[in-house]
Order: C-alpha cells, then structure tokens, then sequence
C-alpha cells in the first residue's frame, strides 16, 4: 500500500513537471501534442520500472524492453532502421516471463505481455491492428492497450510481472 501511495505521489510531480514542457502551445497539431502526451506517459513509465519497482520486477521475468519504432526520427536514421528490418507497428513494451507450464510438469515456457500506450483519444495505428488480430488467440502471449501509466502499473501486476 506504500509502494502504491508513494508510486501516486511520485506521478502528481513527474506529471506535472514533464507535461508542462510537453504540451505545446496552441495552435499546434493536435496528434503532435497526443504524441508528445503519449511520450511522456512512456517515459514515466520506463522510469518507474528502472527506479522504485525495479525491486519489485518478478524473479521470473527474463527480459524486458521498450521500442522506439513510432517515435519521431530524422530520414536518415529511419531509413537506416528500415534498412536494418524495423517494422511498423510494434508495439511500445515487450515483457518475457519464463513459467512452469499449465500441464502439471516441470517444463518452463515463455510468456510474452505487450503493452502499448495510447492517449484518452489516441487508437491503434493499422499495423498495430494487424499484429494483434494475428496475435489473439496464442497462448502465452497477452496484448494490452495502456491509457496512462498507472493503468500500466497494474496490467504488470495482474500478469505478476511486479508482485
């Protein structure tokens, strides 16, 4: 009940110091200022992990990383990326958790959780629909969509990934 008092207080002050300078003046495109709101979300939300629940990450987990391929970017690099195999579409974290299986024997498998935040109004772009339609129905693999960073915290610890 700390952890989540401190977590709340902690958000208040980041929120609101990394949103002043984020937003930006009026007059400005609406998906920009959605984009911009969304990347401080992302970046609340990496800071969390790396800082107060890092203690808190489950033993099982085996790997965790945020990816950056919707992020604003010169032509150079983006080309660089394409070049390299970068895909439209992915989403914003993927979690990788080794547990027994369900058959009732020793065997260990992976379990993937993919988080991908998206403003009030923000939705999926089409390559994020088609990489969850072809996702749903796997098991061992979860998709949920974060409107802030709290609703992120808590799929972490519905799927156990913070205990």
């Amino acid at each position: 009940m700390e952890s989540k008092r401190i977590t709340a207080n902690f958000l208040k002050w980041r929120t609101a110091k990394k949103v002043s300078k984020a937003i930006p003046e009026l007059g400005e495109a609406p998906k920009k200022r959605n984009r911009q709101l969304e990347g401080v979300e992302q970046s609340l939300f990496g800071q969390l992990l790396n800082g107060i629940y890092r203690p808190r990450l489950s033993k099982d987990l085996i790997y965790w990383t945020y990816s950056g391929a919707g992020e604003a970017k010169s032509l150079s690099t983006g080309v660089m990326q394409k070049r390299k195999g970068l895909q439209k579409g992915d989403w914003d974290y993927r979690f990788e958790i080794a547990e027994f299986s369900k058959c009732g024997c020793n065997n260990r498998i992976q379990r993937t959780v993919y988080i991908e935040f998206k403003t009030k109004t923000g939705s999926l772009t089409k390559e994020q629909k088609q990489l969850l339609s072809a996702r749903q129905g796997i098991d061992n693999i979860a998709c949920y969509i974060a409107k802030d960073v709290e609703e992120g915290i808590n799929i972490l610890f519905k799927e156990k990934i913070l205990i």
